[in-house]
């Protein structure tokens, strides 16, 4: 589920960053808003991600792919500036 926030926030970030250039300055702080907020979420969640990751001792190879796989799509999300 963490992961699912992370990646959720992400795009809200994304979202809110490709709004800012085509409405107007009324919406700048609510837009600022958003971003720092989706940031939050994808940072915690993203930290929970790999502090649970990092507990698992895979003990078969299902396991064992299920983090390797997690980690992928963990390590491959980001928030843009």
């Amino acid at each position: 589920m963490p992961l699912g926030v992370a990646e959720m926030a992400a795009e809200v970030a994304a979202i809110a960053i490709v709004l800012k250039p085509i409405t107007g300055p009324s919406m700048n702080p609510d837009l600022a808003t958003a971003i720092a907020l989706a940031r939050a979420a994808f940072e915690g969640s993203l930290t929970n991600v790999r502090v649970n990751l990092d507990l698992i001792k895979p003990d078969s190879p299902k396991e064992q792919s299920f983090v390797s796989e997690t980690r992928k799509r963990a390590e491959a999300l980001n928030v843009r500036a």
